[in-house]
């Protein structure tokens, strides 16, 4: 059987036929042949099992692929699209993916620690018993994420877009939220020990049954938040305001995330 890999112009950027042939198994021969496969349309590939090893691609659609049980060892991916993908068990060892979009994607029991993913989309990503340990996610857009049961310790989440995005019990100590704007969020049987919102938007979001101790909310502006929960010992809060205008505040930021992701 022959199959054909092409980009998005319909241009056959590589090609393999054999018995019992497979997208994985011309995937995988198009690699080792260092073939150019920028710009690759791999929609709805079944890629799930794939070790992918020093690999570097820019601008490649994965958009509906398997890529479950799928380990990533140093590779780098630039401005792909991963949405409506399924990452489901797989794993991340020392990879960057810079400016990707993951929107709808499925992230359950993968290990992403340590991983870069930095000025990425997750609308509507699913994180369940993921291992994001000491991974970065700053400037990234998180609307309508879930993490739940998720390891985000001393994750980097500076200068982020946090929307209606649930956090239900996880770990979130030492996370650095620094600058993001947080709103419709919650906070639930949680731990933020350490976590620094320094300069952060925090609007309308709830907390319940989470952890604060040793977190920093210096120079915090919120809104339409229960300011008791903060009254907590050994939680810093120089600085924190109450801001007027909220709604156009949030408009502007969410107009300012949309337009530019």
């Amino acid at each position: 059987m022959k199959i054909e890999i092409k980009d998005k112009l319909k241009k056959i950027l590589f090609s393999h036929e054999e018995d019992d042939n497979s997208i994985c198994k011309t995937f995988s021969k198009a690699l080792r042949e260092n073939v150019d496969l920028n710009n690759a349309q791999l929609n709805n590939a079944d890629l799930s099992g794939i070790t992918l090893f020093q690999e570097k691609l820019n601008n490649v659609s994965f958009h509906k692929a398997d890529l479950s049980n799928t380990k990533f060892i140093c590779c780098e991916f630039y401005n792909c699209s991963f949405d409506a993908s399924n990452f489901s068990n797989s794993s991340c060892d020392e990879t960057i993916f810079n400016s990707c979009s993951f929107s709808h994607t499925n992230f359950k029991n993968s290990d992403f620690s340590k991983t870069n993913l930095q000025y990425s989309i997750f609308k509507n990503a699913t994180f369940l018993e993921t291992n994001l340990k000491r991974s970065n996610l700053s400037y990234t857009n998180l609307k309508n994420a879930k993490f739940i049961n998720v390891d985000l310790q001393s994750v980097d989440l500076s200068f982020s877009y946090i929307d209606s995005t649930i956090f239900q019990s996880a770990n979130l100590r030492g996370v650095v939220f620094d600058g993001s704007f947080i709103a419709g969020t919650s906070f639930t049987n949680s731990c933020l020990s350490g976590a620094d919102f320094c300069n952060c938007w925090i609007f309308s979001s709830f907390f319940e049954n989470t952890i604060f101790a040793g977190a920093t909310f210096n120079s915090v502006s919120i809104d339409n938040i229960d300011i008791s929960i903060f009254n907590l010992a050994y939680v810093d809060v120089k600085g924190m305001r109450v801001v007027e205008n909220a709604a156009n505040i949030y408009a502007i930021k969410e107009k300012q995330y949309n337009d530019n992701p």
